[in-house]
């Protein structure tokens, strides 16, 4: 694909005032313009990371935010925007991470007010996203609670009236769906890149989202590769058949 930096940039400059304007998904699809005529631009990706941050699809943000950081591990705003996104998807660990590296890739001395107040942003992010896991390492999950809740069930035979079957039911789907997600192997070849797995992920994730939405959860720093992967392998499965 030819590259033009020069209509990559004027693109930027436009999906920036579409963003003041707080026309988040108008300004994503300028920078996704812009990045089809200049993708090795690490601010391209971090600003429609932005935008899918606003847009709370933070899936999206997270695959644009890794992006930019790969491109430019430096960049301390596209640390912050994985570190958000991260954290709203309650993958707290990484976020502490990322909210690190944030912290760290910004100047040790001489900073201009703008990056002190980068900083101290960054700082009281990291100590909520902390405080966040600390909180949930005393919390239960709904499907935690919903097991320990079937014995007493079973014996008052009140089981099947009880929700704590739905949050069962929910959670193991999600996490069978999530199994065979992760089963998805890359294997490069000298024509690129070929996908190996199983079908049946999303169907049965988004089953289990469906019955309850609580069982969402990101266990892994590869979750959402995985996912794109998988995605990947499911519309090559369904270019590859053929009417009978």
């Amino acid at each position: 694909m030819s590259t033009n930096p020069a209509k990559a940039n004027q693109l930027k400059v436009e999906g920036n005032a579409l963003f003041s304007a707080q026309e988040f998904k108008a300004a994503g699809e300028k920078y996704t313009q812009a990045i089809a005529l200049d993708r090795q631009n690490a601010v391209l990706y971090s600003n429609r990371a932005a935008c899918n941050l606003a847009l709370k699809a933070y899936l999206e943000a997270i695959e644009d935010s890794e992006k930019a950081t790969e491109l430019d591990p430096s960049y301390s705003k596209a640390w912050a925007r994985l570190a958000s996104a991260q954290d709203a998807l309650e993958v707290l660990g990484p976020a502490i991470k990322s909210w690190h590296r944030a912290i760290d890739t910004l100047p040790k001395e001489g900073l201009k007010p703008s990056e002190v107040k980068q900083r101290e942003q960054y700082e009281s992010s990291l100590e909520a996203t902390e405080r966040k896991r600390r909180e949930l390492k005393n919390e239960q999950r709904p499907a935690d609670r919903a097991k320990e809740m079937l014995p007493e069930l079973l014996i008052t035979g009140n089981s099947r009236s009880s929700s704590a079957w739905v949050i069962l039911s929910a959670s193991q789907q999600f996490e069978d769906g999530v199994k065979i997600m992760k089963l998805i192997r890359r294997t490069h070849i000298p024509m690129g890149m070929r996908l190996t797995g199983m079908t049946g992920a999303l169907t049965e994730m988004s089953n289990g989202i469906l019955q309850d939405k609580r069982c969402f959860r990101i266990d892994s720093s590869d979750w959402v590769q995985k996912y794109n992967d998988q995605g990947m392998y499911i519309s090559a499965s369904i270019r590859h058949i053929t009417p009978s």
